[in-house]
């Protein structure tokens, strides 16, 4: 309010011409070249007088300035056009805005499938052209040895660290998660196993695979419940499972995520790994700390191949939420069920998948915005997988 008071002080100053012009000349650096005192004393006094008016007129207008630009920086500091408490966006923006990322996102995952594929014919050009010129070379016994040992060799590489052998008893396998473990498989594999007739709501659908929800809200975000079905030839449920499980081959398929770190290994078929997502602006970005635990158990009389992801915030040692994240929970599973209990080729192999997902977001993304990506992203990312799996194992025996 002082710079204003003293802004209106110096606007009532008058304005002769003789000021302007001493004004004039003093930014021009002429002052020197100003009338003689001794020629108009009164004159000179008075432009001296203005010009520490119009001096001062200056310095008041630079400090209003400097309080106005202050002033738009507080204010833009609490207004972002990002999720947060002030984002600025309103509710149809903030998806639109989401949408694009999710669609230049997709164009991105396009463009490397086509580069990993114009990769492996060439990689495949180039060993049978290797083949056909050792076909053409001079044999050696030495030949002969290699051959043998390349048939005493297996086809294809074994999975991971003697992945899958839980058969069911979670509780014995002699850990702090064994009970937590045992409780939340037996919860999901009932939910995946499930009818879809009670409130399930059909919001996708693909071919042979249906994608349900139920809308669920809690603490003003939606966690609505997920559940897939789907057919899927050429695979078993085992190599499907063990792909879904597996965090070296994760990233492989799953490009929503940036990237994940394994934390333990409790078991040989358990796993702890801290997942950073992929950001997707204008939605801030995410992780999340979960055991993944691989198993076979059995559902009125019928074996099951089961993969279940839950968040393990208690754990001792868990990582804080990165830098610039948000940490949300989830809990995930991936069901597979064999049509038959043997097969003389992939081609008679057909999996009845069942995928079941509950996921809270934290922060402040609106509910609408949510289910958007779900809606869209879900069914790629199943698709993607499956599609993933069938074509990694063709040329490999099958594993029940």
């Amino acid at each position: 309010m002082g710079l204003m008071r003293r802004l209106r002080r110096s606007l009532r100053a008058p304005r002769a011409d003789a000021v302007n012009g001493h004004v004039q000349r003093e930014v021009r650096g002429t002052s020197a070249l100003a009338p003689a005192p001794s020629k108009q004393d009164s004159t000179g006094d008075c432009a001296s007088a203005e010009g520490a008016d119009l001096r001062e007129l200056v310095a008041v207008v630079t400090a209003m300035r400097s309080e106005l630009a202050a002033a738009r920086s507080a204010r833009l500091s609490t207004v972002s056009l990002e999720e947060g408490p002030g984002c600025a966006l309103s509710d149809d923006e903030f998806c639109d805005a989401l949408a694009a990322s999710l669609l230049h996102l997709e164009t991105e995952d396009l463009k490397r499938v086509e580069r990993c594929e114009r990769e492996r014919r060439e990689q495949e050009k180039g060993e049978r052209r290797q083949s056909t010129e050792e076909e053409t070379g001079s044999w050696s016994p030495s030949d002969e040895r290699q051959e043998a040992d390349d048939s005493a060799a297996p086809l294809c590489r074994a999975p991971g660290p003697a992945a899958g052998q839980c058969l069911g008893q979670c509780r014995a396998l002699g850990h702090p998660l064994a009970a937590e473990i045992d409780r939340v498989v037996s919860e999901q594999l009932a939910l995946a196993s499930a009818d879809v007739a009670d409130g399930w709501s059909l919001f996708a659908e693909q071919g042979e695979m249906r994608m349900y929800r139920l809308e669920v809200a809690a603490d003003n975000r939606s966690v609505d419940p997920l559940k897939a079905v789907h057919e899927v030839r050429g695979v078993t449920a085992r190599e499907l499972c063990r792909e879904y499980w597996r965090p070296e081959t994760r990233l492989d398929w799953e490009t929503t995520v940036d990237r994940i770190q394994v934390l333990a290994r409790p078991d040989p078929s358990t796993v702890l790994c801290h997942q950073v997502h992929c950001r997707v602006w204008p939605a801030q970005q995410r992780d999340t700390v979960f055991w993944s635990h691989l198993c076979r158990r059995s559902v009125a009389g019928r074996p099951w191949s089961v993969v279940v992801n839950h968040s393990a915030e208690a754990l001792p040692g868990a990582p804080r939420a990165a830098a610039g994240c948000v940490r949300a929970t989830m809990t995930a599973c991936l069901a597979g069920q064999d049509e038959a209990a043997a097969a003389d080729s992939r081609a008679q192999l057909r999996t009845h998948v069942a995928y079941s997902s509950m996921v809270n977001p934290g922060g402040w993304a609106p509910t609408v915005a949510l289910r958007l990506v779900y809606k869209r992203e879900y069914p790629r990312f199943l698709q993607r997988f499956t599609s993933y799996v069938v074509l990694k194992s063709s040329d490999a025996p099958i594993e029940w």
